[in-house]
Formats: C-alpha cells, structure tokens, sequence
C-alpha cells in the first residue's frame, strides 16, 4: 500500500489480469493456477485468502520477470531518449520521470 497508493489485494478482488497474474498462471503448477483463477475477481477474499494467492504469485517466479522486463524496457527508452532529436534538458528530465516510475518503490 505504501508504494501503490491502494489496499494490497485490491488488483485480485477486482480480477485484474496484470502482467503479474498472467505470467505467474503461466508458470505454476495446474493446481495453483486453479486456485488463482478461483480467487481472482472475488470481492469477498479474506486476508488469509490473499496471502495465499499472493504467495503462487512470488513462487512462480513472476516479481521477478516483471523486474526484469521493467528494467529492459526502462533502458531500451532512456536509450531511445538518448539518440532523439530533442533538447538535452528534456531528454534529462524524461530520463528522470522514467526512472522515478521504473522505481517507485525506492
């Protein structure tokens, strides 16, 4: 909550299919996927519930991989800003916006 702004288990009462949820079905087990899919979208998921579903999430594998994608695409555009044709100073400060939302966490 102190990164995102919003209760932690929101995104999964709501059933949203975020690039964690999707990579992290496609990564585990038949059984966990069973059970995330059954969880998703629940409004009335509990705590318990939520620790559970959030705990597939971490052991499939996906934080990580989203990590890794968030920080290959953060270089492919600071690279990109690196190389256009538009002034130094906002080529800075786009660079800094992008790092700031790659790491909003930090």
């Amino acid at each position: 909550p102190a990164a995102t702004g919003k209760p932690a288990g929101d995104d999964l009462r709501e059933g949203k299919r975020t690039v964690l949820v999707v990579l992290a079905l496609g990564s585990c087990s038949e059984v966990e996927a069973a059970e995330l899919e059954a969880g998703l979208g629940d409004p009335d998921l509990d705590r318990e519930e939520i620790f559970r579903l959030r705990q597939i999430i971490r052991d499939s594998g996906a934080p990580e991989r989203v990590e890794e994608m968030i920080l290959r695409l953060l270089a492919e555009g600071v690279e990109s800003l690196r190389t256009a044709d538009i002034p130094e100073e906002v080529k800075r400060i786009l660079e800094s916006l992008a790092d700031s939302m790659a790491h909003r966490d930090s």
